[in-house]
């Protein structure tokens, strides 16, 4: 077909898509954070990571380390799990230690973030129960009656106007009337 506008078959078409070498796994990696990221990009994630801490809920501490995680190519599984648990707060820490305790060099990150998204999902609903029950109204303090409480011995007066003082208390009682 005269006028046709592919690509050629010739020699010449041959050495445009020699040129166009596609990079796959670790070689592509490497040439794409050299082209697209700063030459400090993973010495700014890494100081990143080791002064995250979970301030806030545990998927969002979550979220931000993998993002950051993402970010550096040659970290170790094992640097993962100590820094990921080193953000933790102490509550989620120590249940995490608890669950772990025998495994904790084995365990695979993923299973490890699943766990702490668990036991913080069991404190916040813990907690949320706890505030309501410790805001609930409570119950409005007896209107005080009129007259004298049950029971209420300071506030008995004497009848006599003669064992009264001036401001209305008794004056002590006299051997007649013991």
């Amino acid at each position: 077909m005269e006028g046709s506008q592919g690509p050629q078959r010739g020699p010449q078409g041959w050495d445009e898509v020699a040129s166009c070498v596609v990079f796959v796994g670790k070689e592509f990696r490497r040439r794409f954070h050299a082209a697209f990221y700063p030459a400090d990009a993973v010495t700014t994630a890494r100081n990143k990571l080791s002064k995250l801490v979970q301030t806030k809920s545990c998927k969002a501490y979550t979220d931000k380390f993998s993002e950051l995680c993402l970010q550096i190519p040659d970290l170790a599984d094992s640097e993962k799990r100590y820094r990921y648990l080193d953000g933790l707060q102490s509550n989620i820490q120590y249940a995490l230690r608890l669950e772990f305790r025998s495994a904790m060099d084995t365990v695979q990150f993923d299973e490890l973030a699943k766990a702490a998204l668990a036991v913080d999902n069991i404190a916040f609903t813990t907690r949320a129960r706890q505030n309501a029950t410790q805001n609930r109204p409570r119950p409005a303090p007896p209107v005080p009656s009129s007259g004298p409480t049950p029971m209420d011995i300071d506030t008995t007066t004497v009848t006599k106007k003669d064992n009264k003082t001036s401001n209305g208390t008794r004056k002590p009682l006299t051997a007649a009337d013991k």
